[in-house]
């Protein structure tokens, strides 16, 4: 490239335009920045922003990088919808969080942290992700000039693959072919049950024939289409491409308008839009080799297949010998199930979900004729009375999705059971490592008749699983463990979880609040132990460690960490000899927690919470001229995210206020340059909006919790 100009633009902004040999217009522009130190004043720094971001609007090249001293240390991606930031950050610090804004509001991206380099002076901001494969940390002059490598690579363009969902059309198709039912009382539960199941996947099938397919490409791409065929069937290569070249181009514009009408249309009609958004996905993270239990690492899918069986066989096998819980004897009588309390539940199942092994979806369940529901309550009703279920509950489909860390490991995977519909239904009605009969015995316990147990011990009794990763079936044998994807394994691993700490004898233990001893918070597994020293809090961990391993259950020590304040001594803090880690913050329940009660964190997490919040609305938000629309949107999706787990003071609603107006902004296609310009005050901003005030909103959740707690008994 030539350099065809290089302009002043400020006394901290300066512009480079190139262009190629071969043509006469710049290709690239290369802004060279110097930003302001956090020694200078507010005002000084927001100018020199609002500067860059007008010159970078202004300036219509194709290809357009940053290069600049922001002062900044980016650190690394906090959350995964901070796309802009790369993996390979260092640290944060207050100049940091001003360029990551500035990065958000111009849709670029930072290239240093995309690379794992060495630190550098100078921050790199692209336009295009792809157009950045290489940042240099170091430039070498080299007279009589420097030369600067800007690689670029080409994204080959796909059509999103589009699932349509079912339409009203087809769900009235399985109403009416389900009608054709006549019930029959069959003495074998099991064939009955199958009967029932085989009746509704006709129905489903018939249905599925009348599925349509709305037209994704307009008219004139299908011309183009045409003529690309025509142009290449007489052998005029040169106009062959240049017409593809259109098609690509007009394919890739149908496909957005497509995407951005459809999640507009779910949002209008009060839709999930991120269920919509699901249906384009066109990737899918694919397990490509997992590591063995000796180290070494396997792409063989006959060799991953044996490290899932052996994992899961594992995982899912008894390792604590305990005796049948004894069951005592009740003359509590389960009442019969009725055709209304079955559309009840029905009403309550949540759509678009996974099916079981029977393919039954919760959509097929919620246009059952009356014939069926009255089916269904009476089988539920035998199912109650005989302690017997279908032995079609007793098998699921687990599928395997990835959490987070190292893909290679079979431990960052997520087992989810895919259970039947019906059985759903009927748990309704009516983790991993948890030993069974732990888990009847806490029923006992807790007042829970007996014919309700007897019930569960014949669901989790002779349960296994289906894993299909590759080529075969994995049929694993559960021995223990409550089933994730069921609706009352929470309620289960509560029941477990709260009969061990009753038995734990902490009276004595804690910190006083409020004249009571408080030793731990609990919410699901996710447990605080709160006490005065660390001797005692050794003894705590000891404990509940001890009463833990008797019904199956294990601490995972890699996620178990202490914080202390100032009053107590610094001493080793350890559980059967292992060091428990200490740390200066913790997030608990999506709340970042602290002993120096700083807020700065959370403030940075929230901020972060409501653009990633904003980012899943954007394409909704641009395509619609709806203006209460948009700011229901904005009230339901972005405020929860800014203002959640907030007390907020004086300085913190500034705070809070002044990121609220950033995506206001955006939301109403205006810039801080345009707005000051145009001489519109936030007052006026906040008519156009309509969107509430995110300091007042989180007053008002404060105070309505305040009265929920204040309703409730002391010793709840």
């Amino acid at each position: 490239m030539n350099i065809d100009s290089f302009e002043q633009l400020t006394t901290r902004i300066g512009r480079l335009r190139l262009r190629r040999r071969c043509g006469s217009m710049p290709a690239l522009t290369v802004f060279i920045a110097y930003a302001p130190t956090s020694s200078y004043d507010e005002d000084e720094i927001e100018a020199f922003y609002m500067d860059m971001e007008k010159f970078y609007r202004e300036d219509h090249t194709f290809y357009k990088v940053i290069v600049g001293d922001f002062n900044a240390k980016i650190g690394p991606r906090r959350t995964p919808e901070e796309l802009h930031i790369g993996t390979h950050g260092l640290e944060w610090n207050e100049q940091g969080e001003r360029l990551s804004e500035f990065i958000m509001t111009t849709r670029t991206i930072h290239g240093n942290s995309q690379f794992q380099k060495p630190t550098s002076l100078m921050d790199v901001l692209a336009e295009r992700r792809r157009c950045c494969t290489e940042v240099l940390h170091r430039i070498r002059p080299s007279p009589p000039s420097r030369k600067i490598l800007l690689l670029a690579q080409r994204r080959e363009s796909r059509e999103v693959q589009e699932e349509e969902s079912q339409t009203n059309h087809q769900l009235g198709s399985f109403h009416n072919a389900s009608r054709l039912w006549e019930d029959t009382v069959v003495d074998n539960i099991d064939e009955e049950y199958e009967r029932l199941i085989q009746h509704l996947c006709d129905s489903a099938k018939k249905a599925e024939g009348s599925r349509t397919t709305k037209r994704r490409l307009s008219h004139e791409t299908l011309e183009l289409i045409r003529q690309r065929g025509a142009a290449r069937a007489a052998g005029n290569y040169q106009l062959t491409s240049e017409l593809a070249r259109r098609c690509r181009e007009a394919i890739k514009e149908d496909l957005k308008e497509r995407r951005a009408a459809v999640l507009a249309e779910a949002a209008e009609a009060g839709r999930s839009i991120r269920n919509t958004r699901r249906d384009f996905a066109n990737r899918k993270t694919k397990m490509t080799a997992l590591r063995r239990p000796d180290g070494t690492i396997t792409s063989s899918r006959r060799v991953m297949e044996k490290v899932i069986y052996d994992f899961y066989s594992d995982l899912f096998d008894s390792h604590v010998h305990l005796p049948p819980c004894h069951l005592r004897e009740d003359e509590y009588v389960i009442p019969s199930v009725l055709p209304s309390e079955v559309r009840h539940a029905i009403k309550s199942v949540k759509n678009r979900t996974a099916p079981g092994p029977d393919r039954i979806r919760p959509e097929h369940l919620k246009n059952l004729p009356t014939a069926l529901v009255n089916t269904l309550a009476r089988l539920f009703t035998r199912y109650r009375s005989e302690c017997k279920v279908p032995s079609q509950w007793k098998t699921s489909r687990t599928v395997l999705l990835y959490k987070k860390g190292d893909p290679q490991d079979i431990g960052n995977y997520r087992p989810i059971c895919l259970l039947s519909e019906a059985y759903k239904l009927f748990t309704r009605k009516a983790f991993d490592t948890i030993e069974t009969e732990a888990v009847l015995e806490a029923l006992g316990n807790q007042g829970v008749p007996t014919q309700y147990i007897r019930i569960f011990r014949g669901l989790y009794s002779n349960f296994t699983t289906r894993i299909s990763p590759f080529y075969d079936d994995i049929t694993i044998d559960v021995r223990r463990g409550v089933r994730q994807g069921d609706t009352v394994s929470p309620k289960l691993f509560t029941a477990t979880l709260e009969d061990v700490m009753r038995r734990l004898e902490w009276d004595n233990m804690g910190v006083r609040v409020d004249g009571r001893l408080l030793h731990h918070l609990r919410f699901a597994d996710d447990i605080v132990l709160i006490t005065p020293s660390i001797t005692q809090a050794e003894r705590m961990l000891a404990d509940f460690d001890d009463a833990c391993g008797k019904i199956g259950l294990q601490l995972n020590l890699t996620k178990t960490m202490f914080m202390r304040n100032g009053w107590v001594s610094n001493a080793p803090f350890s559980l059967n000899g292992t060091t428990i880690s200490e740390c200066s913050s913790y997030v608990y329940l999506g709340r970042e927690v602290n002993m120096m009660n700083d807020l700065a964190p959370e403030l940075g997490r929230r901020k972060r919470a409501a653009w990633g919040a904003y980012k899943s609305i954007e394409e909704v938000v641009k395509k619609t001229k709806n203006i209460r629309l948009r700011a229901h949107l904005f009230n339901t999706m972005i405020l929860p995210a800014l203002t959640y787990a907030w007390a907020l003071r004086k300085r913190d609603e500034n705070a809070v206020s002044v990121i609220e107006r950033s995506i206001e902004r955006v939301m109403l296609g205006l810039t801080r340059l345009t707005q000051v310009r145009a001489g519109i005050r936030s007052s006026s901003l906040r008519q156009q909006s309509k969107i509430r005030d995110a300091a007042v909103y989180a007053k008002l959740s404060k105070i309505r919790w305040a009265g929920h707690v204040m309703r409730q008994n002391d010793h709840r």
